[in-house]
């Protein structure tokens, strides 16, 4: 099987507001239909690009970031917003 891992020295690609077009958290969020949830795992999280705009949306409760790349955990860890942190929670995961 083919290995889809984005290469870490790409992050900033992530950020790129751009994303925003194809990729609308508050899109997905209402599509979704999420209604007052504890937690929630972002699996391959990257720099957090839904993470964070999910955890603005919880009134309690979690935002678990799971990764297999210690860059992209690091990054998020040195870059959460100040009303992110503490509800996300950066996590190494395996593949």
């Amino acid at each position: 099987m083919e290995s889809r891992k984005f290469d870490p020295k790409k992050l900033e690609v992530l950020n790129d507001p751009r994303r925003l077009e194809t990729l609308n958290p508050d899109l997905i969020w209402r599509t979704v239909g999420i209604r007052n949830p504890s937690v929630l795992v972002d699996i391959g999280a990257g720099t957090g690009f839904f993470a964070v705009p999910f955890a603005r949306k919880l009134k309690q409760g979690k935002v678990y970031a799971c990764d297999v790349s210690d860059t992209m955990l690091e990054w998020m860890e040195q870059n959460l917003p100040g009303e992110a942190r503490g509800t996300v929670i950066p996590i190494k995961m395996e593949e």
